[in-house]
């Protein structure tokens, strides 16, 4: 069993609410901007073969991109609530906890593979 809890002794309020408000204006862009390059990718009408496979990674890259900016919703809850257990409302359930954890890891994993691929 994978553990993926994080024991924190002295948590700095101000650090807390600057990168929670940093993360909420980044997922608060980044979702929109990612859903809307997502519908132009889907919708995107190739010339040629080679043009439909940069058309599908680039449309998966954005589904990606919209998972992990959704997966951090429940990370700014935790920043705006001190980290304390019993006042969150995601972390609370250790089940949560685990395929947060699972969705994240992968999705962020997966990103960078797709943009590997682009490169390459």
């Amino acid at each position: 069993m994978v553990n993926c809890t994080l024991t924190v002794t002295d948590v700095s309020e101000p650090g807390d609410i600057t990168i929670g408000t940093i993360s909420l204006l980044s997922s608060a862009l980044g979702l929109p901007a990612n859903i809307a390059a997502f519908t132009y990718f889907y919708t995107l009408k190739p010339r040629n073969p080679n043009g439909l496979y940069f058309q599908r990674v680039y449309t998966i890259i954005t589904a990606v991109d919209c998972l992990i900016c959704a997966t951090q919703f429940p990370v700014i809850e935790s920043f705006f609530n001190q980290r304390i257990k019993d006042e969150l409302i995601f972390f609370k359930n250790e089940y949560f906890s685990y395929a947060w954890f699972i969705l994240y890891s992968t999705a962020v994993q997966t990103s960078v593979c797709l943009v590997g691929d682009l490169s390459g």
